[in-house]
């Protein structure tokens, strides 16, 4: 009997262990798109930095 429920225990901690992997993957997208944001908008200020002093 123990051992039956330390594997369901066990399989029980495995759908737990994948959605807190998923959650996990999700925030790295987060963090992976923030960044790119982040990186297009800075080579637009940049851009436009340039830009500005050639005009002066």
């Amino acid at each position: 009997m123990s051992e039956l429920a330390g594997e369901s225990s066990g399989s029980a901690e495995r759908p737990e262990s994948g959605a807190g992997g998923g959650m996990s993957t999700s925030t790295v997208r987060l963090a992976v798109s923030w960044a790119l944001v982040a990186l297009l908008l800075g080579y637009g200020i940049v851009q436009t930095v340039i830009t500005a002093a050639k005009l002066f």
